[in-house]
């Protein structure tokens, strides 16, 4: 499945090219570019597990999955990319110099923020941005310009949105992208028998 997906995004970024507000031309499938990609997204998904997770990962965690996502971004045609956390901080910030906050990123950024909800799911999604806000890196919300939330405010978007979240953990837990990894993860007769002898049950992680 995952092969599967892997091989989709890769046709998909095959056939798309363009050329940015500078004049550059660019397609979607550079190595350099996908680079970029890989190490912004697990950087940003590992600060915020981190920052909402009940049980955070430890540090030899946190370059453990670095590491295998890792072999991800290489399938994805990304080249040279970190193996460990302190790493991915490292390279994130050489980019520093190359981001641009140029109109069509104001114009992403606004359609985010304004993202078409219910009335009833708005103030959700306002909490999820905050969220999102809060465990961005402070000089990307300079050159974004916004400005960073006390440790207080901070701590409590972070409280409210778990809270808030429950409902939607319990559904990914019975019927989501977890669910069928711990299905598949304990599929195999030899670790039923261990969880039966241990009493153990699959829950929360």
């Amino acid at each position: 499945m995952a092969m599967g997906a892997i091989h989709r995004v890769n046709a998909i970024h095959a056939q798309i090219s363009g050329t940015d507000l500078e004049g550059r031309p660019y397609v979607a499938n550079e190595p350099a570019l996908i680079r970029w990609v890989h190490i912004a997204e697990v950087s940003s998904f590992l600060n915020a597990y981190q920052h909402l997770s009940k049980d955070p990962l430890s540090a030899s965690e946190c370059d453990q999955y670095i590491h295998e996502m890792a072999q991800i971004g290489q399938w994805l045609g990304a080249v040279d990319v970190p193996l460990t956390w302190s790493s991915t901080q490292f390279e994130l910030t050489q980019y520093r110099q190359e981001l641009r906050f140029d109109a069509r990123a104001k114009e992403i950024l606004n359609v985010i923020e304004n993202y078409p909800t219910d009335l009833l799911d708005k103030p959700f999604m306002r909490l999820t941005l905050k969220a999102a806000l809060d465990v961005m890196p402070t000089w990307i919300l300079q050159l974004i310009g916004k400005q960073p939330a006390c440790a207080l405010q901070s701590q409590a978007h972070r409280l409210a949105l778990i809270l808030g979240a429950e409902p939607i953990q319990w559904m990914l837990n019975q019927q989501g992208v977890q669910a069928v990894a711990w299905e598949r993860a304990y599929s195999t007769p030899t670790t039923e028998m261990y969880l039966k002898h241990h009493d153990l049950r699959i829950g929360l992680v």
